[in-house]
């Protein structure tokens, strides 16, 4: 009987280490899938600031020198036609 006993003992023993083992691997797991969801949510802002960045690279950007310049143009274009009425 006793014999019996320590074997029950020994197989509930067994079976809770078994259970511990498998609620370590599912908070591991989860924990695993939370990280790779924030890295996920990272690379995503990355990739957002990337596309960005290129976008505002693409569109040209004018100088004060540039607006000087195409004042200048208008100007000589707006006297040219004028000029040309009073010719």
């Amino acid at each position: 009987a006793q014999k019996l006993e320590q074997e029950g003992k020994a197989n509930a023993v067994q079976k809770e280490a078994e259970i511990r083992v498998q609620q370590a691997a599912a908070q591991e797991t989860a924990r695993q899938k939370v990280t790779l969801a924030e890295l996920e949510e990272k690379e995503l802002i990355a990739r957002r600031e990337v596309l960005k960045a290129e976008k505002e690279n693409r569109i040209p950007r004018m100088t004060k020198q540039d607006y000087i310049i195409a004042a200048v143009i208008t100007a000589l274009a707006l006297l040219g036609i004028i000029g040309g009425f009073f010719l």
